[in-house]
């Protein structure tokens, strides 16, 4: 395996060298803006370290996808079986050599980010090594959770559009609960409830790459710029704790189920329609139930205006299930439909009924 594993490394040079060089140069326009204020006269220094955020979303994605599509072309998985490398070696070195080059960018652009903030006597260097441990740890669990829904997948499109399903799938059920949440709290008002304090939001892992960099961000920013102000009154951004735990576990988890479903995928499925419930199947009736249930409780809302009631659960249902419809025929690849895909659309229409009735109840 180690020989596999520097071949590999050597095979993706350029890749990471391409990868990293981005990361860098983004970096150095965008991690320091040092300028004089046109209405005080002082100089002002900001932070920014979103590039590092945008990168430990978006690269993870695209590392996973370029580190296992080959395995999902059938004409050439003789040739990749055929090696003296065991299955499970061949996951651990191509997860393995993303994770590598995903970190090696981070650092590298980190010593320069580093050094463009030490430039500046204002700025406070000593929490940069603390952020880049984090986000690299949270961009790791990231890779981990992309690396599951794109094995899962038995088509690199659809490996694509699982990942995105990483974002949604959470997104889709904390909007369900928010909604939920809302109308049984509903006598505290909409902006009273709406947007709660939950140690939970529906962004999940994804809340946690930004807010942290958003914490670090201000920690890092000059004393200077706020002559005059009570530090004491200014809002440090915080990261949930209980949902940082939570998704370490599940990312974990995922880690495990990829490597469960790159072993034991059958040769046979591969290059073909991705049956796998972590895709399509959970994916479309989710995010219909989602936006049907946003739509109910608006129509629920609209108890002294029934036709405008109706008319909003009209606009919700149509849009829907057009949707639906080309969900099933890219999942499909065809209108051929099975019985199981009619039984989801009969459930969620169930569950967007019951949803409006309970909305009715709890806001009448």
């Amino acid at each position: 395996m180690g020989k596999y594993f520097i071949y590999h490394m050597k095979k993706t040079a350029v890749r990471f060298a391409v990868m990293a060089l981005f990361l860098l140069v983004i970096v150095n326009t965008t991690v320091v803006r040092h300028y004089t204020s046109s209405f005080s006269g002082e100089e002002v220094y900001n932070v920014s370290l979103a590039a590092f955020a945008t990168f430990s979303i978006i690269a993870p994605a695209a590392v996973a996808a370029l580190e296992f599509s080959q395995f999902m072309n059938r004409r050439n998985l003789d040739t990749w079986y055929s090696l003296p490398v065991s299955r499970r070696d061949l996951f651990i070195v191509h997860f393995g050599n993303g994770a590598v080059q995903l970190v090696l960018s981070v650092l590298v652009s980190a010593f320069l980010a580093a050094f463009k903030i030490s430039r500046y006597p204002a700025l406070d260097l000593a929490d940069t090594a603390v952020y880049f441990a984090y986000a690299i740890g949270a961009m790791l669990l990231i890779y981990m959770l992309y690396t599951f829904f794109f094995v899962s997948a038995n088509n690199v499109f659809d490996g694509c559009v699982f990942m995105f399903g990483a974002y949604i799938i959470p997104r889709c059920v904390f909007n369900i609960f928010r909604n939920f949440y809302y109308a049984v709290n509903s006598s505290r008002g909409f902006l009273g409830i709406y947007d709660t304090e939950l140690p939970f939001d529906g962004d999940g892992i994804f809340s946690t790459i930004t807010k942290l960099s958003s914490r670090y961000e201000s920690l890092i920013e000059p004393v200077r710029t706020r002559r005059g102000i009570d530090m004491s009154e200014i809002k440090i951004p915080e990261v949930s704790i209980p949902q940082a735990f939570v998704w370490t576990m599940i990312c974990i988890v995922a880690l495990a189920g990829a490597v469960y479903v790159f072993t034991t995928k059958k040769t046979e499925v591969v290059s073909g329609v991705s049956e796998s419930w972590f895709g399509y199947r959970i994916l479309i009736p989710l995010c219909t139930a989602s936006a049907l249930n946003s739509s109910a409780l608006a129509a629920g809302a609209m108890m002294e205006d029934p036709v405008m009631g109706i008319g909003l659960s009209l606009v919700g249902l149509i849009p829907s299930f057009i949707g639906v419809f080309v969900a099933y025929v890219i999942f499909r690849r065809g209108v051929k439909f099975k019985i199981s895909d009619f039984i989801s659309v009969g459930a969620v229409v169930v569950f967007y009924v019951a949803s409006l009735l309970i909305f009715r109840v709890l806001l009448g």
